[in-house]
């Protein structure tokens, strides 16, 4: 884990809601939700500094029934790469205040 770097996780959009609310986080994953679109305008709504990384789901299997083959469209490595960019980025705009 990068330094300075603070993990929160929540298991439901309305907890996930008041933590970004709480501790205005500078990155959130959301994984795939029905109200997916409308969490997003909250959250943009709160801070519009927040960036939002959405993955999006997919099935690997050759039946769309398949739910339990569900992967992230991003690779892990993928995802660790974006995340560190965008800390930097964050990081940079910090220092330029």
């Amino acid at each position: 884990m990068q330094p300075g770097l603070e993990i929160l996780t929540a298991t439901d959009t309305r907890t996930g809601l008041d933590i970004a609310s709480l501790c205005r986080p500078h990155i959130v994953l959301m994984t795939p939700q029905p109200d997916g679109p409308a969490t997003l305008a909250r959250i943009a709504a709160m801070d519009a500094t927040i960036r939002v990384i959405h993955l999006e789901a997919h099935c690997t299997g050759e039946d769309d029934s398949e739910t339990s083959q569900a992967e992230t469209s991003l690779s892990l490595s993928t995802l660790a790469e974006r995340v560190a960019r965008l800390s930097r980025e964050i990081r940079r705009r910090r220092s330029l205040r």
